[in-house]
């Protein structure tokens, strides 16, 4: 994440009556993503309309955050709350921050650089990283992805680095790039760290990190594979090319011959999923990038690693609205912003996305956004509790697949079994709610008819619907 990101994202303008309330949220259900997608009931299994094959590269829903190992190891109440979150899936990076470090030169031999990381290493909390890391994967079976955030100072770069100064890695540093990051991912390996996933850069469309244009990417791709497999590593899934937005992504993959090269050393397109430039529609940003991938003769999964609204509604200027920046009163610590992150996310699902990895788990001392779902002092905000549910829900019932049922407000997706619905009410009145229930009904004493259910949905409700089989 840039921590400086301003581009707007989407939300609809205060209503002036009852009236124009509901016709407004009932036209954009879900922050950031407003085209409506008429898809169709899961009934029988089967589900058309979402613009995605169901292919078998499309991936399980599951939730998953990203957390600093470190700061849990100190917040012991936190770590209990993350464990009761049951996230599918943690993001994180370990050890120092590397681009601070001294440089690294092609001179090092293989045993230097692992010396190197080595030292690195024992130079940050990192034994209390990998004991957090190794409890929550013990206790939890969530999918571990690591993130290279940039490199150590290179050859084309190698003078002291002002913290925040721009970098861009350069062609003729990309072997040795790859050579530090095999040696650190070697080294985690051998320290027992199961990881499933790695990100080898963090948003390489921008240089707040690294920036590394598609041509010196695919370089570098290619010679961590080709190094890798001539030290017999056994990698982790490469996921790439993590771009801070979708539309950013599809820079990557856009020239199709270059697309293919790139594709052929990823095993999933990972890209961030901030608000849109313009506050453009994420949803049909994911049908391009999907398009393109497609262009080049693949059909790979796609994920969402970094997933959070800056501005949910533009027109709102105050701080309290802008999810960059801290204030008392903050919407991120409302139950709108819960119901419209949990619809986003949903929405990220029925589309064939996944996992969607929230930004963050909780607002940190040194930073000053307010994205996570704990705040600062570590009190649970309603998306925590919001996400919880869902995330218990998705894991412990297995779920593989869900469908958006419903294109206006309370916005309804169901299982891929037809058993039950999540629903979200993303307006600020109350709402009435229908779902279709002909495969079943209620397992709980609701009101119905012959053909659907109908509950009242509190405003920015987030719920849950069981049902049972006839």
């Amino acid at each position: 994440m840039k921590r400086t990101r301003s581009t707007p994202g989407v939300l609809t303008h205060p209503a002036r009556s009852r009236r124009d309330a509901l016709a407004l949220f009932g036209a954009a259900s879900c922050a950031g993503i407003i085209a409506p997608l008429h898809l169709a009931a899961a009934r029988g299994g089967d589900s058309t309309g979402s613009g995605a094959d169901p292919a078998s590269a499309s991936p399980r829903p599951g939730i998953g955050v990203h957390i600093w190992p470190a700061g849990l190891a100190r917040a012991p109440q936190a770590l209990r709350d993350l464990l009761a979150f049951l996230p599918a899936h943690l993001r994180f990076a370990v050890g120092p921050n590397w681009a601070r470090r001294p440089p690294i030169s092609e001179a090092m031999s293989d045993k230097d650089m692992r010396t190197y990381v080595a030292d690195g290493l024992a130079a940050s909390p990192f034994g209390q990283e990998l004991a957090v890391i190794r409890r929550l994967k013990r206790e939890t079976a969530a999918a571990l992805h690591l993130v290279l955030w940039a490199p150590p100072p290179l050859p084309s770069a190698s003078q002291p680095l002002v913290p925040g100064a721009p970098r861009s890695l350069h062609a003729d540093d990309a072997s040795l790039a790859a050579r530090f990051a095999v040696a650190l991912v070697e080294r985690l390996i051998a320290d027992g760290l199961q990881l499933d996933g790695i990100e080898l850069s963090n948003e390489p469309d921008g240089d707040w990190n690294i920036r590394i244009p598609p041509p010196v990417y695919l370089s570098f791709l290619a010679a961590f594979r080709g190094i890798a497999e001539r030290r017999g590593l056994s990698l982790p899934r490469i996921h790439g090319p993590a771009a801070s937005t979708i539309t950013a992504a599809r820079r990557y993959f856009q020239d199709p011959t270059l697309a293919a090269k790139i594709l052929d050393h990823l095993d999933v397109v990972s890209t961030h999923a901030w608000d849109e430039p313009g506050g453009g529609d994420r949803s049909a940003a994911l049908e391009r990038l999907r398009a393109d991938v497609r262009r080049a003769g693949r059909d790979h999964a796609i994920a969402i690693t970094e997933y959070g609204i800056a501005r949910p509604d533009p027109s709102d200027l105050s701080p309290r609205a802008n999810l960059k920046m801290r204030a008392p009163d903050h919407i991120a610590g409302t139950k709108q912003y819960a119901a419209l992150a949990s619809c986003d996310i949903l929405r990220f699902f029925s589309l064939g996305v996944g996992p969607v990895i929230v930004w963050e788990f909780r607002d940190q001392p040194w930073g000053r956004s307010s994205f996570g779902l704990l705040n600062e002092a570590g009190a649970k905000k309603p998306v925590y509790e919001t996400l919880a549910l869902l995330s218990r829900h998705l894991k412990e019932n297995a779920v593989t697949r869900l469908v958006r049922e419903s294109s206006s407000n309370p916005s309804v997706f169901r299982s891929q079994t037809g058993e039950d619905f999540w629903a979200v009410n993303s307006s600020p009145l109350p709402a009435p709610l229908r779902a279709d229930i002909q495969r079943g009904r209620p397992a709980e004493p609701l009101r119905r008819d012959e053909r659907s259910l109908i509950v009242q949905m509190q405003p920015w409700d987030s719920t849950s619907l069981p049902i049972g089989r006839h």
